[in-house]
């Protein structure tokens, strides 16, 4: 959207900033869904005798994943 705000300026204002708005509500709802299913796809428990703590039953796959999904956010 910058490039064309500035390669053509009137066609831009002309543009509703209702339907931007909306486009980039389902944008991040997309990308949303998509980090979810990543999750829900990777994520594997394995069961650890006597480790009371929420890592031991994670994958090193999935934990991979989410440090690197916390850190983009």
């Amino acid at each position: 959207m910058a490039v064309k705000a500035l390669s053509v300026p009137i066609a831009f204002r002309k543009l509703s900033s209702n339907s931007y708005a909306s486009c980039c509500l389902l944008l991040g709802s997309l990308l949303g869904a998509l980090d979810i299913v990543l999750e829900f796809s990777l994520l594997k428990f394995n069961r650890v005798p006597g480790c009371g703590s929420l890592g031991c039953f994670l994958t090193n796959k999935f934990r991979y994943y989410w440090g690197i999904s916390n850190m983009v956010n």
